[in-house]
């Protein structure tokens, strides 16, 4: 049951989705469900306190769509400690849309989704507002560990 009866509907670019988004009530955990189906994933509370602070990773896995004969990953970031403004690749943007936030051992975790092109090459960055201020790092998407890689 998610915490005060609050949950957010988490959308996507391109169509993808939409899902559910919530924090359980009685452990914590911040749980994910498609709206058109019955599957829930949920991660665990003490996996969420782990993460580096400041920081952004992958927040369980990603989706492969297809969208026009184009194939996408749809993928979910958690920022602990800061906020995302976009990912980079090969100096194209993409955006992010902020779809959940909450508060675990006293810092901020946001849940951001994402879509990007399956069939780039490269180097992913994440765009990120840390302390009042604008900065870029390396991300590891890992989509491998799911499919086929996301590279850009």
């Amino acid at each position: 049951m998610p915490a005060g009866g609050k949950f957010s509907l988490v959308e996507y670019d391109r169509g993808y989705g939409p899902e559910l988004i919530w924090r359980t009530e009685k452990t914590g955990e911040i749980c994910t469900a498609a709206v058109a189906g019955p599957s829930t994933t949920c991660a665990a509370l003490a996996s969420i306190s782990t993460k580096h602070v400041p920081g952004v990773e992958v927040f369980m896995g990603g989706g492969q769509f297809s969208d026009h004969g184009r194939a996408f990953w749809a993928v979910t970031l958690i920022a602990t400690g800061e906020s995302v403004d976009h990912l980079v690749c090969q100096g194209r943007d993409f955006p992010v849309r902020a779809a959940y936030s909450t508060s675990i051992d006293g810092v901020a975790r946001t849940i951001y989704t994402i879509v990007i092109p399956q069939d780039l090459q490269g180097q992913y960055l994440v765009v990120v507002q840390r302390g009042g201020h604008q900065a870029a790092e390396r991300l590891e998407l890992n989509m491998d560990q799911v499919g086929a890689p996301a590279q850009c």
